[in-house]
C-alpha cells in the first residue's frame, strides 16, 4: 500500500515465492479478494478512507 500516493498494489498468481502479476489500484477503482471473490468488488476509497492527509501537504489526487 501506498498511502501517499494513496494506492495499493495488487499482487495476484503466486509461483514459488514470488508473484507473476502485480498492478497498482488508486481511489477511483475497485480490487476482489481472490479467496473471498463472494464479497465481490470492494472500492479502494473504502479500504483507504480514514487514512491522515499525505505528508507532503498536497490534496489527493481525484
Amino acid at each position: 500500500m501506498n498511502v501517499d500516493a494513496r494506492q495499493i498494489e495488487v499482487h495476484r498468481d503466486p509461483d514459488s515465492d514470488v508473484y507473476r502479476t502485480r498492478h497498482l489500484v488508486g481511489l477511483d477503482d475497485t480490487v476482489r479478494p481472490n479467496r473471498l471473490a463472494a464479497i465481490g468488488d470492494v472500492p479502494v476509497r473504502d479500504i483507504l478512507s480514514g487514512l491522515p492527509e499525505p505528508e507532503n501537504g498536497e490534496p489527493e489526487a481525484e
